[in-house]
């Protein structure tokens, strides 16, 4: 078996589209295309913004509909929406909002920006004129409360709605879409001298953006600039700069610089100053995200990961679909294959069904713990909304109904909660956008969404980060088997290189221990390198701990990784990544690691096969196999077991290094550790001796917690090119010695009876 052949061509992904994969000649001229397409993004200078409001996200067409669903026969509506905005009111009418605000640029209880964005939304859709009038009143009062206080210029540190950051800050990040939205879609309620001091204060906060984290922090390569010229090649040459064009705030001042250019009419803004920078943001900040998307992005996962991915992702798809809506867009989804895959993507991450928090965490109900990555706050799925609710509006206009009904599907079952929760979600949030965009989507006429899942593939590759998620069936019994080699150069990107994952019956065997702390390879399944001091190595400085603990290098590696080989095969999955330049770093002066790299199969539907090459220049080094358990493990010699939750085990067969030491301990509180984790134990499988040159081979089994596991056996070549390799219940897999290099030939001696597949890897 050869582990570099290429996959199957297509993935049908629903109704979103297609995905190429592989490392195949077709493959690689494909991505060549998409990076010349990302240069050809249109411009948008010469189209006209539709005339009247509303004409973000909603558009004056839709209101009819939208106060149609706007009624006792709709949950939503009854139930939800209608409930919010009682007890907004209430809050507005007792002074808590404004009043209660601190103006502060990151949380406050009460978001007077937020409300006003609720209130300017039901003065489009209730029903009833004169309470439309009322929340358009209130609407109005609200934001320019905060508005004129605003209009006197950048303030100090802390001061009322003028810090710094306002605009660029977290508050920034979760409610900057709510000033241009609640402009647009209360517009008749605002005098010409509010739309003065509107337009005075967007106009300050637009050049904000060009200034904000981390537009400034970035060395190297070009950014956008007011008036710069658009579709520059030369804003799209560094790729330092292009990565992080997804950061999460990145994406915030695009979004809200793109919607505050939408959101006054002509006459309102003379001179149009600030709708010039709608050039900006779509001939600069979108040709930018554009090709990220396209290249080291693409296959439909953003870089930062669980937590910050989707919302991050999501602003940006709110910008997109407010382009549309307005008329300045509207291909963006359907020309750029990301789009298309994140669907899939997301639905690909997660086990095949949800879990249920004890302790402290039960009142959330179900939750969904997915194939993790990136920093953490929760274990779990937060809601994604503010991502999936705008491609399903984008879908709803393209007429795209399976895409929407699988939306609806994931929005009512994935968020903590799930479908018991649906209505909470809406009536009873602090979370007003979130709110708003479960009404757009949930139509009350349409028949309860049918699972989507049973209709993709068994496996998606997300490319641009090197992730790959593997499935035996989408059935209840189905096993899912995740590995990532992603670059780093992000915030909330980890050192989890060469990190796998297996779940079992829904429930998570094992997986990387979801923390914030990015810094903790040691708590990702993957291996630890000691190597040389790092130039920055004080006492209490980050980098001497990464040292000490033999970590990957978050920001500054010297260098990608690589897969050099993946493969899908009739019941395997065959991956080869090296991680080697994750583990040094030129800025630290770091190069101790001279070969780090994991050549890993899984044989469906319960063994996975680990191969591991650690090699230093200098002896007296260690190197650690480390793996994350949900219970503490009983060792036998070199195999260590360990049970979940659920009564299921896991055993683990160490067959090298030859003279391997395993233990196993509880995790540490180090890494800042989420609540409610499942992987709560670790084991770590070294050779005492540290030496210069290591080999791991590791066998994983999953099976039901009264079964025997089976027998594992070594293999190594007798002669020709050097192979390791292990049997395992019929089936023998052969990794080389040395990654990379010429096979003349190889001779093993296998097992003569029982044996049925031999894989051979390299």
């Amino acid at each position: 078996m050869n582990a570099r052949s290429a996959l199957a061509p297509v993935l049908t992904a629903l109704a979103l589209g297609t995905a190429a994969c592989g490392d195949s000649p077709a493959h690689r001229e494909t991505t060549r295309a998409a990076t010349a397409a990302a240069v050809q993004v249109p411009a948008q200078g010469a189209a006209r913004t539709a005339a009247g409001h509303p004409r973000l996200l909603v558009r004056r067409s839709d209101l009819p509909r939208l106060r149609r669903w706007a009624s006792g026969a709709n949950p939503l509506w009854a139930k939800g929406l209608r409930v919010l905005a009682a007890e907004a009111k209430a809050d507005m009418d007792a002074g808590r909002v404004p009043g209660g605000d601190r103006g502060s640029d990151a949380y406050d209880e009460h978001t007077t920006e937020a409300y006003a964005q609720l209130f300017a939304f039901l003065s489009l859709v209730e029903p009833r004129a004169g309470a439309r009038a009322d929340y358009g009143r209130r609407a109005r009062s609200l934001l320019m409360a905060v508005l004129r206080e605003a209009a006197r210029g950048r303030g100090e540190q802390d001061e009322r709605w003028r810090d710094p950051d306002f605009s660029t800050g977290d508050r920034s990040r979760w409610h900057g879409e709510a000033f241009p939205l609640t402009v647009d879609w209360a517009y008749p309620y605002f005098s010409g001298a509010d739309k003065r001091v509107i337009r005075k204060v967007f106009l300050r906060w637009s050049r904000e953006q060009f200034d904000g984290y981390p537009m400034t922090s970035v060395q190297g390569g070009r950014r956008p600039l007011p008036g710069g010229r658009p579709r520059d090649p030369g804003l799209i040459a560094d790729r330092r700069r292009v990565r992080w064009s997804l950061n999460n705030y990145a994406i915030a001042h695009a979004r809200n610089l793109g919607l505050m250019s939408l959101a006054l009419d002509a006459r309102d803004d003379p001179g149009g100053r600030l709708r010039r920078h709608l050039r900006d943001v779509t001939g600069q900040w979108l040709f930018v995200t554009d090709h990220a998307l396209r290249t080291d992005a693409r296959g439909g996962l953003s870089p930062e990961g669980f937590n910050y991915g989707p919302d991050a992702l999501g602003r940006l798809a709110q910008l997109h679909t407010a382009l549309r809506t307005a008329g300045r867009g509207g291909e963006a989804f359907a020309a750029n294959p990301f789009w298309r895959d994140a669907l899939p993507a997301f639905l690909h991450s997660l086990p095949q069904r949800p879990t249920r928090p004890t302790g402290d965490s039960a009142w959330l109900g179900q939750v969904w713990l997915p194939a993790w990555y990136g920093d953490a706050l929760h274990p779990y799925v937060e809601d994604p909304i503010p991502l999936f609710g705008p491609l399903a509006l984008d879908a709803a206009a393209r007429g795209d109904t399976r895409t929407v009904e699988a939306i609806r599907w994931i929005q009512t079952h994935v968020p903590p909660g799930g479908a018991p929760q649906l209505l909470e979600r809406v009536g009873n949030t602090d979370q007003f956008f979130g709110a708003i965009l479960y009404f757009l989507l949930f139509d009350p006429a349409a028949a309860p969404p049918a699972d989507p899942r049973p209709q993709l593939p068994l496996h998606h590759v997300a490319e641009g980060l090197n992730r790959t998620l593997a499935r035996t069936c989408w059935c209840s019994e189905g096993r899912l088997f995740a590995h990532k080699l992603s670059w780093n150069a992000l915030d909330h990107q980890i050192g989890d290189g060469n990190d796998i994952a297996l779940a079992r019956n829904g429930e998570w065997l094992t997986r990387q221990r979801t923390q914030y702390a990015s810094g903790y390879s040691d708590y990702t399944n993957t291996l630890a390198v000691a190597n040389d001091p790092p130039e920055h190595n004080d006492e209490g400085d980050p980098r001497r701990l990464m040292h000490e603990r033999g970590l990957q290098w978050e920001l500054d590696p010297a260098g990608d990784p690589a897969v050099p080989a993946r493969s899908f095969g009739d019941g395997y999955v065959a991956i080869t990544g090296d991680a080697t330049n994750l583990y040094n770093s030129d800025y630290e002066d770091v190069h101790d690691a001279r070969h780090v790299s994991r050549s890993v199969v899984w044989l469906q539907p319960d063994h996975v096969v680990a191969y591991d090459r650690a090699t230093t220049g200098k002896e007296g080094r260690f190197k650690r196999f480390w793996l994350q358990l949900p219970s503490a493990a009983r060792i036998d010699g070199r195999r260590a077991t360990a049970r979940t939750a659920g009564g299921q085990q896991l055993a683990v067969t160490s067959l090298l290094p030859e003279r391997a030491a395993l233990t196993t301990a509880p995790n540490e509180t180090e890494g800042e550790p989420t609540e409610g984790d499942p992987m709560r134990h670790r084991l770590r499988i070294e050779d005492p001796s540290a030496p210069r040159d290591v080999r791991f081979l590791t066998v994983l089994q999953g099976a039901d917690g009264d079964a025997t596991p089976d027998a594992v056996t070594r293999l190594r070549s007798r002669s020709g090119t050097p192979y390791d390799g292990a049997v395992v219940a019929g089936q023998a897999v052969l990794f080389p010695v040395q990654l990379g290099g010429r096979v003349e030939e190889v001779a093993v001696e296998v097992p003569a009876d029982g044996l049925r597949r031999v894989l051979v890897t390299g």
